[in-house]
């Protein structure tokens, strides 16, 4: 998870700063704007009130711009949230998939404490992990494998030992 935070921090920042950035400026102008109109946006805890629900895309609708400027400027802070919130769930559910992937292809790391580990795999395996079960029922298990290219069993914890047989010792 930190590797893939790392290697794609720099495009989260390059997306989210600046439309933070934007979308607070474009509530600046906004505020400025209507503050004329409306009483309720010279108090600047409102607009940013404004700001946290219209970037959010609630939208309550208890404060409206009304000036061409202000709806222009408050246009901004709209895509700015969506766009926000679209790249924060999109890479969120990558780091899930990521996650999930190498947890079912075995090239995750196991941290567990207490676990049993059956080196190899072999048409026992299902045998030996049943009866393992039958003594004790929620005792981790651990594959450690080279043969297998997925986890072979939910309930169990796989490891992929990768072989490189063509490197020269």
């Amino acid at each position: 998870m930190k590797k893939y935070l790392k290697q794609n921090l720099r495009t989260i920042l390059y997306i989210l700063v600046p439309l933070l950035i934007i979308s607070i400026f474009s509530t600046y102008v906004v505020a400025s704007a209507e503050k004329h109109n409306n009483p309720l946006w010279a108090d600047p805890g409102n607009a940013l009130w404004w700001w946290l629900i219209t970037i959010s895309t609630i939208g309550y609708g208890d404060m409206v711009p009304t000036t061409y400027l202000g709806r222009f400027f408050g246009s901004f802070v709209v895509l700015s949230g969506v766009v926000f919130f679209g790249t924060v769930v999109s890479e969120l559910g990558i780091l899930l998939k990521v996650t999930s992937q190498k947890e079912h292809l075995g090239l995750k790391k196991i941290k567990d404490k207490d676990h049993i580990i059956i080196l190899g795999d072999n048409p026992l395996l299902s045998s030996l992990t049943s009866n393992i079960r039958k003594i004790d029922e929620n005792k981790k298990i651990t594959v450690v494998t080279h043969h297998l290219e997925s986890r072979p069993y939910e309930d169990i914890s796989f490891v992929k030992v990768i072989l490189d047989i063509m490197k020269p010792l």
